[in-house]
């Protein structure tokens, strides 16, 4: 009989963490937030800036937040940056695009927010993940 244990002790600094992934490609934001829960993460998905300000305000604490620059709603990733650090400023955040780097980043959040470029390699994003909490290296 086999029995599956869901983290092992190498990952277990990370499974208090909970990362919101926001995306509007489903594939991606599955493979991603997949990649994210294998690696010991606990992983809230959603598909718009609406359905992440809903898990901010609602939903249980937020220790960082992935999202894509371009969303189809009422906010761009930048925009949720924003609100994120003035609603949950304890909240890290990391953003990812394919097209140009948003000129607003800078100016807008007041301290730079980390970029990751699309197609990112999904083990650079949990090596940032790990940085950007304090994690120990895994």
């Amino acid at each position: 009989m086999h029995t599956h244990v869901a983290t092992t002790g190498e990952e277990a600094g990370a499974a208090s963490s909970t990362v919101l992934v926001v995306e509007d490609d489903t594939l991606l934001r599955l493979t991603t937030a997949e990649m994210l829960r294998e690696s010991g993460f606990q992983v809230i998905e959603a598909g718009s800036s609406t359905e992440a300000v809903n898990v901010l305000r609602s939903g249980p604490h937020v220790d960082l937040l992935f999202s894509d620059v371009q969303l189809p709603d009422c906010m761009d990733g930048v925009e949720l940056s924003n609100f994120t650090r003035e609603y949950a400023p304890d909240t890290k955040v990391i953003l990812t695009t394919g097209g140009p780097e948003p000129k607003q980043l800078g100016g807008d959040l007041g301290t730079a927010v980390p970029m990751l470029r699309k197609p990112y390699r999904l083990n650079e994003l949990v090596r940032r993940i790990h940085q950007l909490l304090g994690d120990p290296e895994v």
